[in-house]
């Protein structure tokens, strides 16, 4: 009996490529539900209930004293964002998650602004505008990626980051610093006084991540 060469090396590889994309198409070990964590912690501090099954990639253990001193001021602001699809594209998954967690965070410092014109009982367009250009300046330099972790639902995975702002390290950046500054002169607010109404601010806008 003949061997068809072809047919059998054909078989081969398309069993070596069917193997690959279920390996990297289908949920690994690492996600099944007896491994899973119920929620994530860096250091004491708990940041978000998780999925069952979700796998934490990454924790930024360095923040956790800035973490714990937010958390205890009542200015620890969390964001979580995902997106969706399969292992091959991870890295790629994980950079759309951030990118939408900074859009969460644009939306926050909008709403934010609108609580603080109500606080200086500032009822202009104008001054709301400016102070939101200004502060979106600052969005990146007061962000940072804590956590990332990633989950499998029966149809594919979940890439999530867990990305921190920090209004403080947002006024650090000088341009921010010396606009908003500026900002207030124009409207005769004292600058302390302004950082005060603004941090109230930030608190009445934030929704914490259920």
């Amino acid at each position: 009996m003949e061997i068809d060469w072809k047919t059998l090396l054909a078989g081969i590889i398309g069993g070596i490529i069917g193997g690959l994309l279920v390996y990297f198409l289908m949920p690994a070990k690492a996600v099944l539900p007896s491994q899973a964590s119920a929620t994530l912690n860096i250091g004491e501090v708990e940041i978000s209930p998780l999925p069952a099954n979700a796998v934490v990639v990454y924790k930024d253990e360095s923040a956790v004293d800035r973490i714990k001193a937010l958390k205890e001021s009542g200015k620890l602001f969390l964001f979580q964002a995902c997106s969706r699809g399969s292992q091959i594209g991870e890295a790629t998954h994980y950079k759309e998650a951030y990118e939408k967690s900074l859009e969460e965070i644009s939306a926050f410092l909008s709403s934010s602004v609108r609580s603080l014109t109500s606080l200086l009982k500032i009822q202009k367009e104008e001054f709301y505008a400016n102070a939101v250009s200004i502060m979106s300046e600052g969005i990146t330099a007061g962000s940072r990626i804590i956590a990332k972790y990633k989950y499998y639902d029966s149809v594919s995975y979940s890439f999530c980051v867990v990305t921190l702002y920090d209004p403080q390290a947002a006024l650090m950046v000088s341009a921010v610093n010396f606009k908003l500054k500026k900002l207030a002169e124009e409207y005769g607010i004292e600058w302390g006084k302004f950082k005060e109404k603004l941090l109230e601010a930030y608190a009445q806008s934030y929704l914490p991540t259920e």
